[in-house]
């Protein structure tokens, strides 16, 4: 199978298939968007599908565009899925691999339980390294810790970082502060 056929299958069954660095599909279920990310290699005698499943959820996404100042590079993914990599190794990959791959995405990241994921969001250690920054203060502003995300901005004025990393700067903790307010008074 090609890549360019497997786009196709998955467009078939309702994603929608795009590339950015690699290859991936979404569907959206409510306010979830299941994300597959997958590769596909010919090795002559056998053919390789991977997939790598991450959950999106609507309302995180926008915060974390909001609070990244709206930049498109921001990284929206609300969970990755580490332990259940789906890979298939076949004499040919068919539809039925990716059939199963997508079920498996949407068995996943249905069981995902939201409030949960916030919450061990909000209690991250700042100087968690990468994207994980801003994931912390999107939840932070979605769940109305306004007092948490004060006491960061009074030490962001004082030069006291908390430990996040060097892309976060006040501008940061200031957006999340505001979205924090406006849906506290919501």
């Amino acid at each position: 199978m090609r890549v360019e056929d497997a786009v196709e299958i998955f467009h078939q069954l309702g994603w929608n298939p795009s590339k950015h660095v690699d290859y991936f599909a979404e569907k959206t279920f409510g306010n979830r968007v299941v994300h597959i990310g997958f590769k596909l290699k010919d090795f002559g005698v056998y053919e390789r599908f991977e997939a790598t499943n991450s959950l999106k959820v609507s309302e995180f996404t926008e915060a974390v565009f909001l609070i990244h100042g709206k930049k498109k590079n921001a990284n929206t993914h609300f969970k990755v899925d580490l332990r259940h990599k789906v890979r298939f190794q076949d004499p040919e990959i068919t539809r039925k691999h990716i059939e199963a791959a997508c079920d498996k995405a949407i068995e996943w990241a249905m069981s995902v339980d939201i409030d949960q994921r916030y919450e061990e969001l909000c209690n991250l250690d700042p100087s968690t390294p990468g994207a994980a920054g801003v994931w912390h203060l999107a939840a932070l502003a979605l769940k109305h810790h306004t007092d948490k995300l004060l006491t960061y901005q009074k030490k962001f004025e004082t030069g006291d970082r908390c430990g996040f990393v060097n892309f976060i700067t006040k501008d940061y903790i200031d957006r999340a502060v505001a979205l924090a307010e406006r849906g506290a008074s919501a």
